[in-house]
């Protein structure tokens, strides 16, 4: 199985527990995996406020809603193709 292979079925999964409702919330790894990064990049982003996703906090532990993910990537500006790139 490929790299990306393995990443699409790890988005499967998140998607198919996220739509039963039983993963909203991710972990800093899930994460930063969820959105391409390390889990460094993702604290570093946030540290200096590149990266303005909110988290939650559950007793001890730091969490990112996955609704809140989709939903900064969805408000990120696109990119119009050049005609002859690819």
């Amino acid at each position: 199985m490929t790299e990306i292979e393995t990443k699409l079925d790890y988005l499967i999964e998140l998607l198919e527990k996220e739509q039963r409702g039983l993963r909203r919330f991710l972990t800093r790894d899930e994460a930063a995996e969820y959105m391409g990064m390390s889990g460094y990049t993702l604290d570093e982003y946030q540290r200096k406020g590149t990266l303005q996703i909110p988290s939650v906090k559950i007793g001890k532990m730091v969490r990112y809603d996955l609704k809140d993910i989709d939903r900064y990537a969805d408000g990120l500006p696109r990119r119009e193709r050049v005609k002859g790139e690819r």
